[in-house]
């Protein structure tokens, strides 16, 4: 998870890396890639293992606020993961 995280990190990148959507993709086939699923096993595509780590995944995504509403930070809630409440 390190390697991945260190790609997707933006903080010590330059801005047309960051803006060229370069971090969203996978660093060995470049395919498009909008979250990381930290799991200790990798799963082949068809292998149904693999949805229902993900689907984990999500579901405990959906328990935790967003923290960047929480912040006031405008954020597309169809692409996001996160808890939203109105209260946020």
């Amino acid at each position: 998870m390190d390697c991945i995280r260190s790609w997707r990190d933006v903080s010590d990148k330059d801005l047309s890396i960051v803006s060229s959507g370069a971090i969203k993709t996978c660093p060995v086939c470049r395919a498009p890639s909008s979250f990381v699923v930290p799991s200790p096993r990798f799963y082949p595509e068809s292998n149904p293992k693999k949805k229902t780590t993900i689907e984990e995944y999500k579901e405990r995504l959906s328990r935790i606020p967003c923290k960047y509403v929480a912040i006031g930070f405008e954020i597309r809630r169809a692409e996001a993961y996160a808890l939203y409440s109105d209260t946020s």
